[in-house]
């Protein structure tokens, strides 16, 4: 038992000696210690744009629609097989979300998607109140094109 006492004390001394030991002489630098690197979101590919888009439209349902919600879905893009990115974000929010597509007149919101070639391609992602059209999520991102398209 003595031998568990002194290793659990040996260990929290070597830790606190270390820790203290590490830290260089001197006032503390003003500022950041290291320069902050921010993550752009201008080019992604494909499946990191869908999981940009599912990560942000899952924070944002769950922040206002924690009881879920259905809404009608408009998904539009140049080439109709890119359909699957916006499908499978919808498809992986609803993992955490119980949201669904419906018709009907009593729908209240519309999402929609958008994926056009503009020298770039851009996929945007809209979810609007259908009766005053007032957006209440939106979301852009460029794609770094790839050859590979797959989800």
């Amino acid at each position: 038992m003595k031998i568990i006492y002194f290793a659990v004390f040996f260990i929290i001394s070597a830790v606190t000696f270390t820790g203290c030991n590490t830290l260089p002489p001197g006032k503390a630098p003003v500022g950041n210690i290291t320069s902050p690197e921010v993550t752009s979101r201008k080019q992604l590919d494909w499946r990191a744009a869908a999981n940009y888009m599912t990560t942000a439209l899952t924070a944002f349902c769950l922040q206002e629609f924690p009881q879920g919600c259905e809404f009608q879905i408009d998904f539009k893009a140049d080439d109709p097989a890119l359909n699957v990115w916006p499908l499978k974000t919808v498809t992986q929010t609803r993992r955490s979300v119980p949201i669904k597509p419906a018709n009907g007149p009593g729908v209240r919101y519309e999402l929609t998607s958008r994926i056009f070639k503009d020298q770039k391609t851009v996929w945007e992602m809209r979810l609007v109140r259908i009766e005053d059209n007032q957006p209440l999520w939106n979301e852009k991102v460029t794609i770094k094109e790839k050859k590979n398209l797959e989800p």
